[in-house]
Parts: structure tokens; C-alpha cells; sequence
């Protein structure tokens, strides 16, 4: 078995060469149009992009929005001395 392993390690091998040139691009943009268009692309994405980003920030600048107050549920008449709010839950809302 060792044999086998140390004679696979100093067999000899070949180099295959190509006599080819090498191969130029497949394809060339000599008018620059693609690189033009891909860099009006990536602009206008990163523009919309921190849009959004400069909108996040602005909205937490900005006041804290409360909802407007709820009128207290009256559930008890008047003069009973119960307040109108002491824990009293409004079966209507």
C-alpha cells in the first residue's frame, strides 16, 4: 500500500501548453452608454434611499402625536357620589 502512494508522488507528469493567444473580453463598451446608465441607476437608488432615511429621522425630531381624550363614560346618575371616571367601565364603547 505504501508503495503505491510513494510511487504516485513521483510519477511524472506533462504540461500542456497552447500555442492560443489570449482571449480578449467578450464584450467592450467603447461608448461608455452601460457604465452611464449603471451610474445614473445606483444614484437614483442611493437618493431614494436617504430620502427615506432623512424622512426616519424627521419623524423622531418631531412632536409626540397624542390621541384625542375620550369623553368620561357615564354610567351612574349624577348627585350618587360616584365620579364619572372611578374605574367605571362603559359597556357602549
Amino acid at each position: 500500500m505504501e508503495d503505491a502512494a510513494s510511487a504516485g508522488d513521483s510519477a511524472a507528469t506533462n504540461v500542456l501548453r497552447l500555442d492560443e493567444p489570449v482571449h480578449q473580453p467578450v464584450f467592450v463598451d467603447a461608448s461608455g452608454r452601460r457604465h452611464r446608465t449603471l451610474r445614473r441607476l445606483a444614484l437614483a437608488v442611493g437618493l431614494a434611499a436617504l430620502l427615506a432615511v432623512l424622512l426616519l429621522w424627521l419623524t423622531q425630531l418631531g412632536a409626540t402625536v397624542r390621541p384625542a381624550p375620550v369623553p368620561p363614560c357615564v354610567s351612574a346618575p349624577a348627585g350618587q357620589g360616584v365620579a364619572p371616571d372611578a374605574g367605571v367601565v362603559c359597556e357602549d364603547r
